[in-house]
């Protein structure tokens, strides 16, 4: 094996951290929005 391989997987595996450090946030804001969004709709049927 030569080491363009390694190369290649060390560059893939930080794009994958990196995607993930950019989706993680977004998908936990996603969730604090809508259980805000659902809160106020039983405070104001209350």
């Amino acid at each position: 094996m030569s080491h363009w391989i390694y190369i290649a997987l060390a560059y893939g595996s930080f794009t994958l951290l990196l995607l993930w450090d950019f989706l993680a946030p977004q998908w936990s804001l996603g969730n604090a929005v809508r259980a805000i969004r659902l809160q106020q709709r039983k405070s104001r049927s209350a």
